[in-house]
């Protein structure tokens, strides 16, 4: 699985990253995951990750339960509650970018494209350094601590994506 810090929700990364519009990506991943389980999620399981190279995400901890999600396509894929949180993330990233100026738009671009790497990578060849200062994201100390394993949902996430 792909390696990740938890990162103190105190801290609200999304606000030190984006600002005020930081608030308004957390809905939009809290609400679109339970709108695509088609169900509510409990609330308390989730947490923000900081992953190897340096992406944020909030995620539903639950990588165990197996729940039937439709896709753009129509097609219905088994997906745990993490990989659907995973792929709104996504869908957030993109989506957002749209709705706010252009320098946020442009930490927005870089950050979908680093969690994506997170998430479907073996390597990592972006890596975050200067982007989000207080949450320690940095260059690597050494080839190994850069490495990135593809998340074991990899395929569902990017199928769920669109």
């Amino acid at each position: 699985m792909t390696e990740y810090a938890l990162i103190d929700p105190d801290i609200e990364p999304f606000n030190t990253v984006l600002g005020e519009s930081g608030a308004s990506l957390q809905m939009h991943i809290m609400r679109g995951t339970e709108c695509r389980a088609g169900a509510p999620l409990e609330d308390g399981q989730w947490e923000y990750r900081l992953f190897a190279n340096g992406a944020i995400a909030l995620v539903l901890r639950d990588a165990v339960s197996r729940i039937p999600v439709r896709n753009e396509l129509g097609e219905t894929i088994l997906a745990s509650p993490e990989a659907i949180s995973l792929s709104m993330n996504l869908l957030a990233l993109k989506d957002q970018q749209q709705l706010v100026p252009l320098e946020v738009a442009t930490r927005l671009e870089t950050l979908y494209r680093a969690l994506k790497e997170a998430l479907i990578q073996e390597h990592s060849t972006l890596i975050l350094s200067g982007l989000a200062p207080d949450l320690r994201a940095r260059k690597p100390a050494d080839r190994r601590e850069g490495r990135l394993r593809p998340h074991r949902e990899a395929h569902s996430i990017i199928q769920m994506e669109g």
